[in-house]
């Protein structure tokens, strides 16, 4: 990989299609009926097999707090790369 270095970082394509709510609805009874409802579509056969199979897609349904860890640890990764880079905002 000439022009990269030794230290060149592999990059890995995710994506992420969360359910976000409002700070402090975490103990709502629509919260817990939303997690149930998106639970039981995505255990359909039909739908796993056109949003998964078909578009060769690995779910990884991740708690919470591991998603909260996910968007920090993307959000710190992106912030290093900016600021390694030297853009500026214009």
């Amino acid at each position: 990989m000439s022009g990269f270095g030794d230290e060149a970082e592999i990059l890995r394509s995710t994506r992420a299609l969360p359910v976000v709510t409002p700070s402090g609805l975490r103990e709502h009874p629509i919260i817990a009926r939303l997690a149930h409802e998106v639970a039981r579509i995505v255990n359909e056969r039909d739908f796993r097999q056109r949003m998964y199979i078909d578009r060769a897609v690995e779910p990884s349904g991740i708690r919470l707090e591991e998603f909260a860890r996910f968007i920090r640890d993307e959000r710190e990764t992106a912030e290093r790369i900016v600021r390694e880079s030297g853009l500026q905002p214009k």
